[in-house]
């Protein structure tokens, strides 16, 4: 699917049957990037395993290695609160999101984030503390 051209309702649901997938499947990582979200689905929080989230235009590839998928839809997700944290999270890649604004509070609560990637989220002020 051309999810540019998609409803955020479109995208909504291909997120959490994505979501429901990776819960189902015990998945380490989780790639939301090709979407575009408009926002987070609070299901996320129900990934117990899930160590890695992918939700811009860096990505994982079938091999295992990082790549950049330019041609991605640019994430509109407005605000990181409340941001649905799977308690295992260690990487977190954001990015490009012009629309993200407010600040990085609501990710002091991944307590075992280890690596935070964002990218061309100029309206996005703070830091963990």
């Amino acid at each position: 699917m051309d999810w540019k051209k998609a409803s955020n309702e479109e995208r909504f649901q291909e997120a959490e049957r994505r979501i429901e997938a990776a819960r189902q499947s015990g998945a380490k990582s989780l790639d939301l990037g090709d979407i575009g979200l408009h926002e987070l689905p609070a299901s996320l929080g129900r990934l117990e395993e899930l160590e890695e989230l992918f939700l811009g235009w860096r990505c994982r590839r079938e091999g295992g290695e990082f790549d950049w998928d330019l041609v991605r839809p640019w994430a509109t997700i407005k605000n990181l609160a409340p941001f649905p944290a799977p308690r295992n999270l260690r990487a977190l890649y954001i990015g490009p999101c012009r629309t993200l604004a407010g600040d990085l509070a609501p990710l002091a609560r991944l307590p075992n984030l280890q690596s935070l990637h964002i990218f061309s989220c100029d309206a996005l002020a703070g830091d963990l503390a």
